[in-house]
């Protein structure tokens, strides 16, 4: 699922800052952002091990907060459902 916004903790700055090199700052940062934004899961097999390592540490929290987001989402689309049925539109 698609997403417009995550929450980008300071535990996986902590994380990444960790990294040697800008390439693999980069790519741990991308890794995690087309994660959360796109739902796009990295090959891990073809990630180097210390990059992986920064993935999984997020990767939790991650999961835990896009499910919150697409229950509220649910919770949001069935009450202006009902809304509309009983034909109050909210401004």
């Amino acid at each position: 699922m698609e997403r417009k916004q995550f929450t980008f903790y300071r535990s996986f700055h902590e994380a990444i800052k960790r990294l040697r090199t800008k390439k693999d700052k980069a790519d741990a940062y991308n890794i995690i952002c087309e994660y959360a934004l796109n739902g796009v899961a990295p090959d891990l097999t073809k990630v180097p091990a210390h990059i992986v390592t920064a993935f999984e540490f997020a990767r939790p929290v991650l999961d835990t907060a896009a499910k919150r987001s697409a229950k509220l989402q649910a919770r949001l689309a069935e009450k202006m459902v009902q809304t509309a049925v009983n034909g109050q539109f909210m401004d």
